[in-house]
């Protein structure tokens, strides 16, 4: 499925509103408002060097529904996102967002002996499971999460792929553009996170910065009285 902020989608995709990601960390139960991840950058090994060194951006959810449960995303729960990749140099690359490209996640289907597997979200992390277990009445399995420049071309695009049957066994994630082409790989195929909420730092040291100044000043008061 692909999501764009076309015209037919603006009505799924293109609306934020609510309450920003501190408040969305909040473990167990559902939220209400959106919830804003950052990309995060593969960190197992690379078959092609370190030509790309890390992601930048983010992607928003709508949050109904979500918990510290993992539950399948879908196109639908998706309202914006950016990434931008960079090289070993710190260099650019390209950058693609939801204002003029597409994003394809897989969804839960099964066709004959292929079983199509969605990724998984919680309230801090979005990432392809770990697949396991084929033969019988399915013997392939395969989960997606890509960022494509159109549909009518793959470059640039950044794409997460999880496989696992007799012949294959893998994780990827992928980078292509005009000029490079990189492939992060693992084997075999492990649960891999494809973005996450960001640390609460900022939030511990302005809440630590915040007691400082307040007790100064409140010390301040007492002292002239």
């Amino acid at each position: 499925m692909l999501i764009s902020r076309s015209a037919e989608n603006d009505s799924q995709t293109d609306v934020l509103a609510g309450v920003s990601w501190r408040n969305s960390r909040m473990l167990g139960t559902a939220q209400a408002g959106p919830i804003t991840y950052d990309w995060v950058t593969p960190s197992f090994n690379s078959n092609f060097g370190d030509k790309v060194t890390h992601f930048a951006g983010t992607i928003t959810v709508d949050s109904t529904g979500i918990s510290s449960t993992p539950i399948d995303l879908t196109s639908s729960m998706i309202q914006s996102w950016q990434i931008s990749v960079f090289d070993s140099t710190n260099t650019l690359l390209f950058s693609l967002s939801s204002a003029a490209n597409f994003l394809k996640i897989s969804t839960h289907s099964i066709s004959g002996t292929f079983e199509e597997v969605p990724p998984e979200i919680t309230t801090t992390s979005i990432f392809l499971p770990a697949l396991s277990g084929f033969g019988g009445a399915v013997d392939e399995y395969i989960t997606s999460f890509t960022i494509l420049n159109s549909t009518q071309s793959n470059r640039p695009t950044v794409g997460w792929l999880g496989q696992n049957s007799s012949v294959v066994s893998n994780t990827e994630v992928n980078v292509f553009s005009s000029t490079t082409g990189t492939q992060f790989l693992t084997s075999p195929n492990i649960e891999i996170e494809v973005a996450q909420t960001p640390e609460p730092s900022t939030l511990v040291i302005s809440s630590i910065l915040f007691g400082v100044v307040w007790s100064y000043k409140r010390l301040k008061r007492t002292t002239r009285k």
